[in-house]
Parts: structure tokens; sequence; C-alpha cells
């Protein structure tokens, strides 16, 4: 059984769901909108996290459903055509052709349950509808500029802790057989970013691996002083590294 790494009631978690938005949102919003967005679809979120997407979809399309496991800061959203569901996709119903665009991002990978999970996003797509689902392939996600093998030996312990936990860590280059699988027409993009101090993502590596700071230690893989090294290498002005891939692949369904 997969569980979280992450503990969604942490008081820095908006902050991190944030630098992901920051820095993924473009290339999200760029694939909805060539999709052809309109005023007259259905949109599904799953998984909405800080709420962005969900947001932004609100002002383009005629109704947006918006799930998770935890849903307070979707809460905070102001908009008459927004519903908000706590729902388990994998363990909870969704109601099938019923959605013009089912999104999520991040969010499979994690999953035990995924391929049930996928299963429902495709049932509940209209006919013609489109499934668009993001997720990493840390292939690139270890590498930095200059090379150090510290930087490395961190993340593949954050990457091997995360898949004690059930994750997939190339689950992202997956999604385009996946889906064609469950018989859609589909396509696909990756993205590599080169990060710097300034990033907005090198806020989420700092967060994510401050927050999983005290299981990485426990589980005697690194030591305390391997993570504050770590940390101290993302705030160098001269240190880069790449992001892990992220994968992107919808399908429309016939």
């Amino acid at each position: 059984m997969a569980t979280y790494s992450y503990d969604m009631s942490w008081s820095e978690e908006r902050r991190r769901l944030g630098s992901i938005e920051l820095t993924w949102d473009r290339f999200t919003k760029r694939h909805i909108e060539n999709l052809g967005v309109s005023k007259k679809w259905q949109c599904l979120e799953i998984g909405g996290g800080g709420g962005s997407i969900a947001t932004w979809l609100c002002e383009r399309a005629g109704s947006v459903v918006a799930t998770d496991l935890d849903t307070r800061f979707l809460d905070e959203i102001d908009a008459a055509n927004l519903q908000i569901w706590r729902h388990d996709i994998v363990n909870d119903s969704l109601p099938e052709d019923a959605f013009d665009l089912v999104h999520s991002r991040l969010l499979l990978e994690h999953l035990a349950g995924r391929d049930e999970a996928l299963k429902k996003m495709v049932a509940a797509l209209k006919p013609g509808g489109v499934l668009l689902i993001e997720d990493y392939d840390w292939a690139t996600g270890t590498t930095s500029f200059p090379a150090d093998d510290m930087y490395a030996r961190v993340t593949e312990a954050v990457i091997g802790l995360m898949k004690s936990n059930g994750y997939v860590a190339d689950y992202g280059r997956q999604l385009p057989e996946l889906l064609e699988a469950h018989g859609l027409d589909v396509e696909s993009e990756g993205h590599v970013l080169v990060l710097t101090r300034e990033s907005p993502s090198r806020d989420f590596f700092r967060l994510s691996l401050e927050q999983l700071r005290a299981p990485l230690v426990a589980s005697g893989v690194l030591s305390d002083e391997d993570v504050t090294d770590a940390l101290a290498r993302m705030d160098d002005q001269t240190f880069r590294v790449l992001s892990p891939i992220m994968m992107s692949a919808w399908g429309r369904k016939p």
C-alpha cells in the first residue's frame, strides 16, 4: 500500500505547492488552451492541491469540479462555477461520461491504485473529451552543474524514500503508452528546466527536502549534516540543477 510521502498538514505546505505552480502552471495552461477549453466545457481537476489550475479553469470553462483528500486550499477559491469534492480517486467513484476535460498533475506517480484511478479518469470523459495527465520522470533529476556527488546522493535518497512508499520515479515516460492502452488518441511532451538559486522550483526542492529531513535521517541513509549541506548547495548562486522531466500526455476519447 502506497503512502504519500509528504505531510499535507505541514505549516509550509501551501508555500511548497506554490513553488510547483510557479514552475509548471505555464505549461499546463498552454496544453489546456491548445486543447480548446471554452465556456461550454465541464472540467474535472483531480488532486487540485493549491488550486491555481482550478482557479484558472473557472475563468475559462463553464463549470469546474476540483477534488483532493485535503481541500483546505481549494476551499479558499471564490468562484460560482466551482464545486469542491473531498475525494479519494482510488477508492471513491466518479460520474461517467460527464467531463470535457479531466486533468491531474504529480498525482498518479504517488498512488498504489494508479491503474484503477486512470481507468476512472478515462470513464469520466464524455465522448470527445480529453484526459491530460502530467507526472515526473526522474531521468534528469539528480544532475547538477557543476557535478556534485552530495547533491546526487541526497536526491537519490529522497527518491528512494518515496519509492518505499509506493512512488514510481519513471511514471512520466509511461504515460503515452498507458493512455493509448485505454483507447485514447494520444500526444505527449516533456520539459526539463535548469534551476538556479532564484528559480521558483528551488523552493519546492528545499521545502520538500526539509519536510523529509526527519524520515531520511531516521532511515540512516543520510545524516542531518548531509541534509544541511544539500540545502546549502541550493542557496549557492553558482550551483545549477536539472529538474526532473515533466511529462505531459493527453488523449481524446473516441
